[in-house]
């Protein structure tokens, strides 16, 4: 997740299809409702999450 636009989470997809002539900028700045990305963050039956927080050294 790179922001949030008040409606939606923004997110950059790494995943590329070159067969179907994608580029990068295809993949950036995705915006994902809260809902949906809520339920992309869990996994399986309990809902597991986890988050790996980034920052400067």
């Amino acid at each position: 997740a790179i922001g949030d636009d008040g409606d939606h989470i923004l997110i950059h997809d790494p995943w590329v299809e070159d067969e179907r002539q994608e580029t990068i900028l295809d993949a950036a700045n995705i915006p994902v409702p809260y809902g949906i990305f809520m339920n992309m963050t869990q996994f399986g039956r309990d809902g597991l999450r986890a988050a790996i927080i980034l920052g400067k050294r």
